[in-house]
């Protein structure tokens, strides 16, 4: 039975044991899953990071020696964000062949 939700448990509870029962985090399935969604909070946070702070800053500072600085930053947040996504493709691309209820090795 794939218990949805009910009255009394929380939402982490219900996506925990999603899949008839078995808790999703004991699957390898639900692993890479929760892999996946860490790697895209990891490139939201750097995201925000570059729009709201980086970017603001840019516009702020005139002085050309912070300037550089922030480039800088701004470049490797960048090739971080580039990589993070190459991540998350890959483990898309794993997830897409596995069984959402095949249990772990």
């Amino acid at each position: 039975m794939i218990q949805y939700g009910y009255a009394g448990g929380g939402c982490g509870e219900c996506a925990a044991k999603a899949v008839g029962g078995i808790s999703l985090v004991a699957l390898i399935y639900g692993q890479l899953l929760l892999f996946k969604i860490i790697l895209f909070g990891a490139m939201l946070a750097l995201a925000a990071q570059n729009r709201f702070v980086l970017t603001q800053m840019l516009t702020e500072n005139q002085e050309l020696s912070k300037h550089a600085n922030i480039v800088r930053q701004l470049q490797r947040n960048i090739i971080a964000e580039q990589m993070l996504g190459a991540l998350i493709l890959s483990a898309v691309s794993v997830l897409g062949t596995l069984s959402p209820g095949q249990p772990s090795p």
